[in-house]
């Protein structure tokens, strides 16, 4: 599942103001490109927590120098569908790079020291952060775009030792059902990928 916005490949796929209900919750999609254009917040249903992604970080944003990437709609989307969230709303960003896991509406509001910023100021810091270019992402971003999702010639699978790092979906030799079809074969596998 991911967000019709993202160009990528799935099995099904949300867009800005569905709702994705899990047992007596919900979530509420909010499209914050800018980031990449699949970017999304999700917002529980009492508006007492957000789920960012790299779109908002605490004390920064997401990068926007690639995959689609824009200042200027990543403040748009930050300032107009995170920030008016109610300002005890607690923010849970996709990650953090010094160990925080939680922040607050007011204290993004505050403190970001990169969204506090006017829109002009903002892109033009966006505009020249100078970051290297990440090391993965030639072989990150494809996968990325088909969700992992690789086609495997099932005459010549390798050993399950020769896969390392990234899963791989084994698209043609896995039934829905979980049961492995290579030459004739019905074991019984837990999931349709290897990791290594």
């Amino acid at each position: 599942m991911i967000s019709e916005a993202s160009g990528a490949k799935a099995d099904e796929f949300f867009k800005h103001g569905d709702e994705l209900p899990f047992g007596s919750h919900k979530l509420e999609v909010r499209a914050t490109p800018g980031h990449t254009d699949g970017c999304v917040t999700f917002v529980l249903d009492d508006g007492k927590m957000a789920f960012t992604g790299d779109a908002l970080l605490i004390r920064g944003c997401g990068r926007t120098d690639f995959q689609q990437g824009s200042p200027v709609t990543l403040y748009k989307s930050v300032h107009e569908q995170i920030f008016s969230l109610p300002d005890d709303c607690l923010i849970y960003p996709a990650h953090d790079y010094k160990g925080l896991t939680v922040s607050t509406v007011k204290e993004e509001k505050t403190l970001n020291p990169r969204l506090t910023k006017s829109e002009a100021d903002f892109s033009d810091l966006m505009n020249n952060l100078g970051l290297p270019y990440p090391k993965q992402i030639d072989k990150a971003l494809p996968l990325n775009l088909q969700c992992g999702f690789q086609d495997i010639d099932a005459g010549i699978l390798p050993s399950a030792g020769n896969y390392r790092g990234l899963p791989v979906f084994l698209k043609r030799i896995c039934h829905v059902d979980g049961s492995s079809g290579r030459q004739g074969q019905s074991e019984s596998v837990d999931k349709c990928y290897i990791i290594k």
